[in-house]
């Protein structure tokens, strides 16, 4: 069975790549003429990109996926015991 990357033909680093240049550049991009709008996009594609790279990961890499829930798991309980909120998650 094909994994989500290999139907949808994108490697799994060119989309982490997009993201981390989501996160980096939005107000260089914005201070040379584009719209205000993108210094938001990060807000959708990181959770994009992070669910599109789990499906990718194969399943017989299991360890990995588990390492990366509990990550996840971790750092949203370490958001929500500090109190800062779900705004910062």
């Amino acid at each position: 069975m094909a994994s989500v990357a290999e139907r949808l033909h994108f490697k799994s680093h060119h989309l982490v790549l997009l993201a981390l240049a989501t996160v980096i550049f939005p107000r260089l991009v914005t201070a040379l003429g584009a719209p205000n709008i993108l210094n938001f996009a990060h807000f959708a594609c990181v959770p994009a990109v992070f669910a599109l790279v789990c499906l990718s990961i194969p399943y017989r890499n299991l360890r990995l996926l588990l390492a990366t829930m509990i990550l996840l798991v971790t750092i949203t309980l370490s958001t929500l015991v500090s109190g800062a909120g779900i705004i910062n998650f």
